[in-house]
């Protein structure tokens, strides 16, 4: 029996599905790029995304067992923001370098938007799930 669609709610792994969609929609993106702009805006904007992906793979990949295992994949998740944070500024500077389609970088920044606050929420998540682990806090002395 399937549930209606106002009640269905994000599953836990929905940013792993959306920060795939954001890398495919970015390497489609940065393939309308002008030419003159491909190896300095089209590479910047492909590595980024690129990152954040393997960032949010890699950080999601930690099982922690103690605090400091905790700390890794936050800061994973977090790196993973920085560089959604980044690749959001220069599309927007992509709209001014070359009279990028307005409406076209509104749904890139959308997406983007999307999956900082998926992580967002993973890191909260995190946050209460993992502060009970063995070992002192990471920044404890």
């Amino acid at each position: 029996m399937s549930v209606p669609k106002w009640k269905q709610s994000e599953s836990d792994a929905e940013f792993l599905r959306k920060i795939r969609e954001l890398k495919i929609m970015n390497v489609r993106k940065c393939a309308k790029i002008p030419n003159k702009l491909q190896r300095s805006v089209g590479d910047s904007l492909r590595t980024q995304a690129a990152n954040a992906k393997r960032l949010v793979i890699k950080a999601n990949s930690i099982y922690p067992e103690n605090q400091q295992e905790a700390e890794d994949r936050r800061r994973g998740f977090k790196l993973a923001i920085a560089e959604l944070v980044a690749l959001s500024a220069d599309a927007d500077d992509l709209v001014e370098m070359c009279s990028y389609n307005v409406d076209a970088v509104g749904e890139w920044q959308r997406l983007i938007g999307e999956n900082i606050r998926l992580l967002k929420g993973v890191l909260d998540g995190d946050r209460r799930r993992y502060k009970n682990l063995p070992g002192p806090p990471p920044n404890a002395k």
